[in-house]
């Protein structure tokens, strides 16, 4: 028992509790969230989610990346994220990006992690996604300013298999010219 000791311990308690004003804590968890997600399998699907999601739409595939998905989502459509934790949103200062386990390899860190750059004002309706699994939220109520930017975020995160919906979706119907 030194009374220095005592002295030292209540200084570096006193520093700890004034820690989390000063450390980057969040830039530290979302450093940790990248890792996580690089390091994650994707999930493996059941036939449900096999049939709502990307993986089961009519689309077309160049390079092992959809393009020009034929489905039609509308302001009606039932959506949800595929899994509980298989995106995040993660901030890097400047910029807001969203990391996702859906699309990653089967073969550890075969390739980069994977993540885009999600626009500010879609990171609300994004949090709300994350936030309503596992309930089934339609398009018409994502928190976005428009109804064109409900409907394109939905679309960007079925394409990239972070959302399936309630019903497998059709094809939007053709115009046929004669």
């Amino acid at each position: 028992e030194d009374q220095r000791r005592v002295k030292f311990l209540s200084r570096i308690e006193n520093l700890m509790k004034r820690l989390p004003n000063y450390a980057p804590v969040d830039a530290a968890v979302d450093q940790k969230a990248r890792e996580f997600f690089h390091d994650c399998l994707p999930p493996v699907l059941t036939p449900d989610e096999l049939a709502t999601s990307v993986q089961g739409a009519p689309s077309r595939w160049e390079d092992s990346k959809v393009k020009d998905v034929g489905v039609h989502i509308t302001t009606q459509t039932q959506i949800r994220m595929l899994r509980a934790g298989c995106a995040r949103l993660c901030s890097d200062g400047d910029a807001v990006h969203l990391c996702y386990t859906t699309d990653n390899s089967r073969v550890y860190h075969k390739e980069e992690l994977k993540s885009f750059e999600i626009q500010t004002e879609l990171t609300d309706a994004v949090e709300f996604l994350i936030h309503s699994y596992p309930n089934f939220v339609t398009v018409e109520n994502l928190p976005c300013d428009s109804v064109q930017e409900k409907i394109a975020l939905a679309e960007l995160l079925f394409e990239k298999g972070i959302i399936h919906t309630a019903e497998p979706l059709q094809a939007p119907p053709t115009v046929q010219s004669h």
